[in-house]
């Protein structure tokens, strides 16, 4: 029999069509295609239980679909894939009526069972997947969390309008920072009302220009970029994002698809907008913000010189508005209260470097 076809595969994340060798296993039918950014071929593997049939009137052509989301499609234009398929993986027999038992033949340990059965699997998926999905994004490849970031990156400010020679600016003015960090840090200023500034996985920044031209010192443009860093070395976006996309980040993690990861995270980069730190992922960004500052010697009246402006804007918007800075941050007086205490117990000489106030003068004269 027959058991190896050709076709065509869509992976659910893009439209893109992938030609493909389709193998019928004993166990599992086995994809296997080349991807444009992969020097070797991706395997994937179908179980027969999962996979569903769909009924078209051409009996030379098979269409297959597989999973919820990312819903996963074949397409086999050969007639004898459709008979051998259906010889490899016989269905399962539904004719025979179920036996039900009486409510008082089944013993008390069944309902105990069942119980504590359901309680745990509520509590793996609200509490287990999410500290799974956290540490997937902190044991990651480096080089995987830039991908992502680029991936992201391309997809935000593609929908943007992005500020040019802004930008230029202050890259020079972020370049002129002595940054301890195994990423490479580059910045882009998009055109926006909201006063936004947001880390993306592996290295990218993002800041709105309204942010940027209610800075009134170079030290809050530092603190700020110093603070987006900090997001980026603990990998903060990306441990928010897998943990908010737990469930379907764990079903690709299963079939060891970890192009499905990176495709299912760009699908939803939307939800870098409503994107919500805890106090303690802040106040770590914030600690590696003032770490940024002492290691230049820049005043550190910065950072909470930009909370406070920070803070007039969110008494201003009374937010309003969940996609503004202020309103996915925890409280800005728990944040100051914590620069107050960092200051004091690690005091250091002040000196601004003539490069990050001469690039400061350029975003000036930019706004």
């Amino acid at each position: 029999m027959k058991s190896v076809f050709a076709g065509t595969y869509f992976d659910g994340n893009s439209s893109r069509p992938h030609s493909a060798q389709i193998t019928l296993g004993s166990g599992q039918l086995q994809i296997m295609y080349q991807a444009p950014d992969q020097a070797v071929p991706v395997i994937v593997y179908w179980q027969p239980s999962r996979i569903q049939k769909e009924i078209l009137g051409d009996q030379e052509f098979t269409s297959l679909c597989y999973g919820n989301y990312p819903v996963q499609r074949l397409e086999i234009n050969d007639p004898e894939f459709k008979e051998n398929f259906e010889k490899q993986y016989q269905p399962i027999p539904y004719n025979q009526a179920p036996v039900i038992l009486p409510s008082s033949k089944i013993r008390p340990w069944f309902w105990i069972t069942a119980a504590i059965l359901l309680v745990s699997a509520l509590s793996f998926y609200f509490w287990g997947l999410p500290r799974l999905a956290d540490k997937v994004a902190r044991i990651m490849p480096q080089a995987t969390d830039e991908y992502l970031g680029k991936q992201l990156y391309q997809q935000v400010v593609q929908t943007e309008n992005a500020k040019p020679e802004l930008t230029r600016e202050v890259r020079g003015f972020m370049r002129q920072l002595r940054v301890n960090s195994n990423y490479r840090f580059q910045v882009t200023v998009i055109d926006e009302s909201n006063p936004n500034a947001f880390a993306l996985p592996g290295g990218f920044l993002v800041v709105h220009s309204s942010l940027l031209n209610r800075m009134q010192k170079p030290e809050e443009l530092a603190a700020l970029l110093g603070h987006e860093a900090g997001h980026v070395q603990n990998r903060h976006t990306t441990r928010a994002l897998f943990r908010g996309l737990a469930s379907y980040l764990f079903i690709s993690l299963v079939l060891g698809d970890i192009s499905g990861i990176v495709g299912v995270v760009v699908q939803n980069a939307d939800m870098l907008k409503r994107l919500e730190y805890s106090r303690k992922l802040e106040e770590e960004a914030d600690a590696y913000g003032f770490k940024i500052l002492r290691q230049n010697r820049i005043n550190p009246q910065g950072m909470l010189l930009l909370f406070q402006r920070l803070k007039q804007e969110e008494k201003a918007s009374n937010n309003t508005n969940p996609e503004e800075f202020l309103s996915t941050h925890p409280p800005l007086t728990s944040r100051i209260h914590h620069i107050q205490k960092l200051i004091k117990e690690q005091p250091y000489k002040v000196q601004m470097t003539d490069s990050l106030a001469y690039f400061w003068n350029r975003i000036k004269k930019q706004k």
